[in-house]
């Protein structure tokens, strides 16, 4: 799997199961309403590690992070965020889809940025590649 279709994957799958608020993806124009809770999902691929030995065929595994961000209006509290945040998490937990596996989520308040309150998703994953 390339780290492209990775991606397209991962979105695809947030798209169909998180309708609770608006998503930002990225490189696609998004314009926040002030005062209204919005998301922004980011797929990172973090490090690659060869993970069989001696075939012609070697099959890479390579490891990332769903980076989901809950941003709320500042003043509102961290419930919704969390709320929203715990849903993202759901999503992605212990699933296996499209030669996608993930891991365990965690969800962290991290503050006030850019004028937003904060609150952050992020779940391990990866996925596996033979290179000819």
């Amino acid at each position: 799997m390339s780290f492209a279709a990775a991606q397209i994957a991962i979105e695809s799958r947030f798209a169909t199961n998180f309708t609770a608020c608006p998503v930002n993806y990225p490189n696609v124009p998004y314009d926040p309403v002030a005062g209204t809770t919005f998301c922004k999902i980011e797929v990172i691929q973090s490090w690659s590690q060869r993970a069989d030995i001696g075939t012609n065929n070697p099959l890479h595994r390579n490891f990332g992070i769903i980076n989901v961000n809950i941003y709320l209006p500042i003043g509102t509290g961290t419930n919704t965020g969390q709320t929203l945040a715990d849903m993202a998490a759901a999503v992605f937990r212990d699933q296996s889809f499209s030669g996608i596996t993930c891991r365990s989520p965690l969800v962290r308040n991290v503050g006030e940025v850019e004028g937003w309150y904060l609150v952050n998703m992020t779940c391990p994953f990866y996925h596996d590649d033979v290179y000819p």
